[in-house]
């Protein structure tokens, strides 16, 4: 019975230490070079900073966009183009209409996309 009890024990403790860090804000240090303006896309293994905007006077599918690593190096900058072309849109303002950047897309919510245009 001892035996079972300081196992019960062990057990106890060491899972009262498991899952007590919750990441609130995974967002890293910005670098100087780093709009405040910018939205972190990414998790706490990675990601980038974005702003994208909707030029006027362009074709509804046009966005103008800069994506940069957590460093403030440019990933990329330029014409991007939602995909499809039959699209819900979206909230360019709003961080949770980002999933992901592959490094030539910019995956947004519903299914959609931004793809650079070459």
């Amino acid at each position: 019975m001892k035996i079972l009890n300081i196992f019960l024990m062990a057990l106890f403790l060491s899972l009262a230490g498991c899952g007590d860090k919750v990441l609130v804000n995974s967002e890293p240090d910005r670098a100087a070079t780093i709009p405040s303006s910018a939205i972190w896309v990414g998790g706490h293994d990675g990601g980038v900073f974005i702003s994208i905007t909707k030029p006027t006077g362009t074709d509804k599918e046009v966005y103008w966009g800069e994506i940069l690593y957590a460093s403030g190096d440019i990933a990329y900058k330029g014409r991007m183009s939602i995909f499809p072309k039959e699209n819900d849109g979206f909230d360019i303002n709003n961080q949770s209409s980002y999933q992901g950047w592959d490094g030539d897309t910019l995956y947004i919510i519903n299914n959609q996309s931004l793809k650079i245009v070459e």
